[in-house]
């Protein structure tokens, strides 16, 4: 009993004395982007992918385009975001240079059913385009 006693004190001890380190703050941090150009379609084939230019903008120099965000919103229906990032504040000096960042792009989805297609593009959570695609 005297041996499981003093191993529990040892393991307490020793689990005090282990020091913490602070999760490092990312060099950059997401944010969302506008659109400012999509290319509408009109029809799609199912099993065919659709590839729809986009050009997403950012306020200035500092932002980089990293990706799309897409979530189901109803049947058939996709919420399509265009997300960045910048240079994280807490880091430093978050001095950018002017000027409007612009990423022309292509957004790829696959129509699995036919039937209509619902896309709804968002700038900063405010609706900028309903597109519509007709799969057959």
């Amino acid at each position: 009993m005297k041996n499981l006693v003093f191993l529990l004190f040892v393991a307490v001890f020793f689990a005090a004395c282990l020091k913490t380190t602070p999760t490092p703050q990312p060099d950059r941090i997401l944010t969302y982007m506008n659109f400012s150009n999509i290319q509408q379609i009109d029809s799609a084939a199912v099993g065919d992918t659709v590839k729809i230019n986009v050009i997403a903008t950012g306020p200035n120099s500092c932002y980089k385009f990293e990706g799309f965000e897409g979530k189901t919103s109803g049947v058939r229906q996709y919420d399509i975001a265009a997300v960045g990032s910048i240079p994280n504040p807490a880091k430093g000096d978050t001095i950018c240079a002017g000027g409007e960042y612009i990423k022309d792009t292509v957004f790829t989805i696959l129509p699995l059913a036919a039937g209509p297609m619902i896309l709804r593009y968002y700038n900063s959570g405010v609706l900028y385009l309903v597109d519509t695609v007709h799969v057959k």
